[in-house]
C-alpha cells in the first residue's frame, strides 16, 4: 500500500555500473545512497512519498557500506527516529562500520535507531548452529550498547546450495520504538536472502481521522423513538429457538440501536493519540519509586537526627543529677569533717572560724573606749562582749584557774539576765551587715 509511509533497506543492490545509480528503483519512492566515485553502494534506502515528507537523509552517518535517514519519532515529536541500511563485509572488522558511531550518538543524545543489516555475522544467540569471531565481536557491541535483536531463531535469512544462515539481522537501541511483527518471507526473493518484513508505531505519522459519538449533545428522545419504530420488525417478534437465532436477533438488534444512535447523537472528529510507549512508563514509575525513596531516606536522618538529640538531652540531665548528688555528698562530707574538727580548739578560735567560714566577712578591727585600735581578734571580740555585755569583773590572781568548768559555772556567764540585755543593747547598737 503505497498510501502508507514505507521504507525498504536494501544490502549489496544490483547496480548500473554506465550510470553508477541502482536499479530497479520505483517511480513512487526515493532512493537515499552516498555515490562515491568509482565505488558502487552496498546500502541503500528507498522511502515511500509520505515517509519521504517527514525524512533526512545524514550523509555523516553515511558511507559506502552505510545509508541512514532520519524520521520524526511518533512518540516524542521533539525527536528524531534513525533508519539505517549497513551491509558489514568480510574484509572489514564489525566494529569499524559508521553505524556504530550512528549508535553512540543516538544513545548520547535519547533517539531511536533502526538497523537492518547484512551482518555476515553467524551466533547461537540468533539461532545459528555455530558462532564465528565476527557473531562474538557483534555480541559484545550489542551488550555494549543495549541492544535488541528482533529476528526469530527459527527464521533462517539466507539460504543457498542447501545450507541456511541467520545473517540478515533487525536490531534497535532502548530508544527505538517496538516491533510488534517481525516475518521473513521465504522463497519470494531470487536473491539468496530473504524478504524481511516488520511495522511499528511509526504508522502514527499517517493517522486516520476517526470519528466518536458526542453523548454530551445526543438527543435521547429521538434516539428513543426511533428505536421503538424500528423496533417493531416482524423478525424480532419471532421467539428464538436455538443458538443461531439468538444470535441473529442480538446483532439485529445491536444494528437498530446503532443506527438509532446515528440519527439521534452527533460525531465529532478527533486523531488517536499515540500510546506511551512502556519505557517511558517504566521511566515514570522509576521517578516515583525514586522520590519516595528519597523521602523515605530524609524521614529516617530526621528520625535518626532527633534520636541522638534525646539521647543527648537524656545523658546531660542523668550528668546534671549526678553532678548535683556528688555536691550535696561533698557539702555533707565537708560539713561533717568541720563539725568534727571545731571541737578540738578553744572558743575564741571557734568562735573566729565560724565567722570565717563560707560567705561571712572575716573578723575586722574596732576602737575600744580608750581610742586605741584592737590588734587581734581576741581584742575585737572583747570589745564586742564588754560594750554589748559589760565588763567583766576583776580577776583574783591569787585564785586558782579552775580546769573543766561545769554546768553551774557556765551560768554565771551565761544567764537570762545578760541575754535580754544583749538582746535589748543589740538592737540600736548593731552594726549594717
Amino acid at each position: 500500500d503505497t498510501s502508507l509511509p514505507h521504507a525498504i533497506c536494501i544490502q549489496e543492490p544490483l547496480c548500473n555500473m554506465s550510470n553508477k545509480c541502482p536499479m530497479d528503483i520505483p517511480d513512487t519512492y526515493t532512493c537515499h545512497y552516498k555515490l562515491i566515485e568509482n565505488q558502487t553502494p552496498r546500502a541503500i534506502i528507498h522511502t515511500s512519498k509520505i515517509l519521504q515528507e517527514n525524512c533526512l537523509y545524514h550523509d555523516e552517518f553515511s558511507d559506502r557500506d552505510t545509508c541512514t535517514i532520519s524520521i520524526k519519532d511518533p512518540s516524542n515529536q521533539n525527536k528524531r527516529l534513525f533508519i539505517c541500511s549497513s551491509y558489514m563485509p568480510y574484509e572489514k572488522k564489525i566494529n569499524e562500520g559508521n553505524f556504530l558511531h550512528l549508535i553512540k550518538k543516538a544513545n548520547q543524545s535519547k533517539q531511536g535507531v533502526i538497523l537492518c543489516t547484512d551482518s555476515n555475522a553467524q551466533s547461537t544467540r540468533w539461532g545459528n548452529n555455530s558462532t564465528n569471531n565476527r557473531g562474538k565481536q557483534l555480541e559484545e557491541i550489542i551488550d555494549d550498547y543495549n541492544l535488541t535483536i528482533h529476528n526469530k531463531l527459527d527464521s533462517p535469512t539466507w539460504s543457498a546450495r542447501g545450507k541456511t544462515s541467520i545473517i540478515d539481522l533487525t536490531i534497535t537501541n532502548i530508544y527505538a520504538p517496538t516491533i510488534p511483527n517481525w516475518n521473513c518471507h521465504l522463497n519470494m526473493s531470487t536473491s539468496d536472502h530473504h524478504y524481511i518484513q516488520f511495522s511499528s508505531n511509526t504508522n502514527s505519522l499517517n493517522q486516520p481521522i476517526k470519528h466518536r459519538y458526542n453523548m454530551k449533545k445526543c438527543d435521547w428522545v429521538l434516539y428513543k423513538k426511533t428505536l421503538e419504530e424500528t423496533i417493531l420488525n416482524p423478525v424480532l417478534e419471532k421467539i428464538p429457538k436455538d443458538k443461531c437465532g439468538l444470535d441473529f436477533c442480538t446483532s439485529k438488534l445491536t444494528n437498530l440501536m446503532k443506527k438509532a444512535l446515528d440519527n439521534s447523537c452527533p460525531k465529532i472528529k478527533h486523531k488517536l493519540h499515540p500510546k506511551k510507549r512502556p519505557s517511558e512508563t517504566l521511566s515514570a514509575l522509576e521517578r516515583i519509586i525514586t522520590k519516595k525513596q528519597m523521602k523515605t531516606k530524609t524521614k529516617k536522618k530526621h528520625q535518626e537526627k532527633r534520636r541522638q538529640i534525646n539521647e543527648l538531652k537524656y545523658n546531660y540531665k542523668k550528668g546534671k543529677k549526678s553532678f548535683a548528688k556528688l555536691i550535696k555528698k561533698a557539702r555533707n562530707k565537708s560539713w561533717k569533717k568541720f563539725a568534727s574538727n571545731i571541737e578540738s580548739v578553744n572558743e575564741t578560735s571557734r568562735l573566729t572560724k565560724i565567722l570565717n567560714k563560707g560567705y561571712t566577712s572575716p573578723l575586722g578591727t574596732l576602737k575600744n573606749k580608750d581610742g586605741n585600735i584592737t590588734q587581734t581578734p581576741t581584742e575585737t571580740l572583747t570589745a564586742l562582749a564588754d560594750d554589748l555585755l559589760g565588763e567583766e569583773s576583776p580577776k583574783n590572781p591569787n585564785q586558782k584557774k579552775e580546769q573543766n568548768l561545769g554546768i553551774e559555772d557556765i551560768k554565771k556567764f551565761i544567764n537570762p539576765q545578760r541575754l535580754q540585755k544583749a538582746i535589748n543593747l543589740l538592737k540600736k547598737n548593731k552594726s549594717p551587715g
